[in-house]
């Protein structure tokens, strides 16, 4: 348990000075800027906290007892957090499920030719990593150009417009459709992705050995009612 500890350790370093010095954590600041930045209003509470599970997130949540609880970018949720965010959360999570669970998963899906499998996805918390029921999948459009960085940012996009729709319907007294996960798809985590991926990626890529065909129109579900 310990080494596995280490070794996350080591690749989340590794991949947090990759993302730096290759520019990726500038571009993905750059994506998702907001033109101009507002202060929330006087009656929305912000907890600014070192780790999702502090003690305080979860006094927090429950003063809140909210209805629907939205999670995206956070680590797993223990038990006692989990039960406090209510009777129905909801993650956008960075990757189609069910068969890309957990960290880079653009990356994987790109790396095993799934081109099928790229896309993110809104759905229930549970107990497990990426697990839970799921609202919708949410896929984007495709350029042979593309990257697992620029793909996830295109992906996360829609997928957060189309929950802000999902929860305008649910608070119109709409319901949130819940598909189960028939299968546990591969979980991908951060010391899966080695130096030798990224470099085996790179040459394919530029060898033209990998080519990501392109998908120039997508199909979205539409709401409830529309």
């Amino acid at each position: 348990m310990h080494s596995k500890r280490y070794r996350d350790y080591v690749y989340s370093v590794y991949h947090s000075i990759r993302r730096k010095v290759t520019g990726l954590d500038a571009y993905r600041a750059a994506y998702f800027a907001r033109s101009e930045e507002e202060p929330p209003p006087a009656k929305y509470k912000q907890l600014v906290v070192g780790w999702i599970n502090d003690p305080s997130v979860v006094d927090l949540i429950r003063q809140a007892a909210p209805d629907l609880t939205v999670v995206m970018g956070t680590g797993i949720l223990r038990k006692e957090l989990l039960e406090a965010t209510g009777p129905m959360t909801v993650n956008v999570h960075g990757g189609y499920l069910p068969d890309y669970r957990g960290n880079h998963c653009f990356f994987f899906a790109i790396y095993d030719r799934a081109f099928d499998k790229i896309g993110s996805t809104i759905h229930f918390i549970n107990s497990g990593i990426d697990t839970g029921d799921i609202v919708e999948v949410v896929v984007p459009l495709i350029y042979s150009t593309d990257t697992a960085e620029t793909l996830y940012c295109r992906a996360e996009k829609l997928a957060i417009d189309r929950l802000v729709n999902w929860i305008d319907h649910f608070e119109k007294g709409g319901t949130l459709p819940r598909s189960p996960q028939l299968k546990k798809g591969r979980l991908c985590r951060t010391r899966d992705r080695k130096p030798r991926h990224d470099i085996l990626m790179f040459i394919r890529r530029k060898l033209r050995l990998l080519v990501i065909p392109e998908t120039l129109r997508v199909d979205t579900p539409m709401l409830p009612g529309q």
